[in-house]
């Protein structure tokens, strides 16, 4: 029962594409878009003038892409009109910015005086409160670093990706109950008459579902990071959230299959539109929209699968280990509340006649 149900899986070409070429695809597409932007955000170095003296003069000398330069303010004009720097700052009792035209660099130099009120009005506030300036300034112990190096914010879109291939393995839960149902399928009008064991049938489906998920996320993990040179943290916990997520898709699928009353290309169809809705809530198409759920609306995050799947991988990729073990508990949460209620639906249906 196990080896036929490989090959016929095998033999199901819809399923081999939408299961494992279209991410491939997809992740190509993202690689191309992505390395360019990518190449884009490197910032060359740029001048900007300086009209007056303050700390602020020395906040700018320390900022590596920035070439400053002390002007008066007819040489500051002279030198922007002519576009030998890109602005310039008014030092008086305000800091004004002076610029030609709105464009990265200005738009960097606008960000820099921002921060440096906010940031400024935040030490003022703290000293005249604490009295201990000098304290905040020159201690060390308020502060520490954690990040992980060579972050790339790119790669939310490549770990939704992978949420999204593993909820794409509910196509193998829909058609595990669909070849076991008498009033879906030709096949499992034949199981339902022969003295097939209809348990043992689903589940050997599902666990041959499991094992060419598994081999399809090996290929996929493999073209990711050694062709396209994606950077993945912890192997090992990547294959438990990925497999746990692949599981968590098969659940879905057959909580789908037993649920709906529509044929297998509507239960399909229900699955892409609950799959795609979810990668786009969990960062797929714009990586902001996670960050809006997430504040906004937390339970719908805590119920998306690919949002659980693509969380649960930036966990591994931030070093939060308590972060990943809650996103594996509500997996396995949600796949086993799916099965329970399929199991509820599949053990009710009878048939008058087949």
């Amino acid at each position: 029962m196990f080896l036929k149900q490989f090959k016929l899986l095998l033999k199901n070409r819809s399923m081999m594409f939408w299961s494992l070429a279209f991410p491939i695809i997809l992740g190509t597409f993202f690689f191309m878009a992505f390395s360019n932007l990518t190449e884009t955000e490197i910032l060359n170095t740029f001048n900007v003038g300086v009209v007056g003296d303050s700390e602020f003069v020395e906040v700018l000398e320390e900022i590596e892409f920035i070439d400053v330069y002390e002007l008066s303010i007819e040489k500051a004009e002279e030198n922007l009109n002519e576009g030998n720097i890109v602005g310039y700052y008014l030092i008086e009792d305000e800091i004004e910015l002076f610029v030609r035209y709105n464009s990265t660099s200005t738009t960097i130099l606008k960000n820099i005086l921002d921060t440096y009120y906010v940031y400024g009005s935040v030490f003022e506030n703290i000293a005249s409160e604490t009295g201990q300036f000098e304290i905040l300034i020159s201690s060390n112990n308020y502060i520490s670093d954690v990040s992980t190096e060579n972050v790339d914010f790119t790669n939310i879109f490549f770990y939704t990706l992978i949420g999204m291939f593993c909820i794409f393995a509910g196509m193998f839960g829909i058609n595990a109950v669909t070849l076991s149902e008498a009033n879906m399928s030709i096949k499992g009008a034949r199981v339902s008459v022969s003295s097939v064991n209809k348990l043992k049938y689903l589940l050997s489906t599902l666990l041959v579902s499991m094992i060419i998920m598994g081999i399809e996320f090996s290929i996929l993990y493999i073209y990711l990071s050694v062709v396209l040179g994606i950077q993945f943290s912890n192997v090992l916990q990547l294959f438990i959230v990925s497999l746990l997520g692949c599981f968590v898709g098969i659940s879905l699928g057959v909580l789908i299959g037993a649920v709906s009353k529509k044929d297998e290309e509507g239960k399909n169809s229900i699955l892409t539109a609950v799959t795609m809705s979810g990668a786009f809530l969990a960062g797929m198409m714009n990586f902001q929209v996670k960050y809006h759920v997430d504040n906004n609306i937390p339970l719908l995050s805590k119920i998306n699968p690919v949002n659980m799947i693509t969380d649960g991988l930036l966990s591994i990729y931030y070093e939060n280990f308590d972060r990943f073990l809650s996103n594996v508990g509500s997996l396995l949460i949600f796949s086993i509340v799916a099965i329970f209620i399929s199991f509820l639906f599949l053990r009710r249906k009878t048939y008058d006649s087949i």
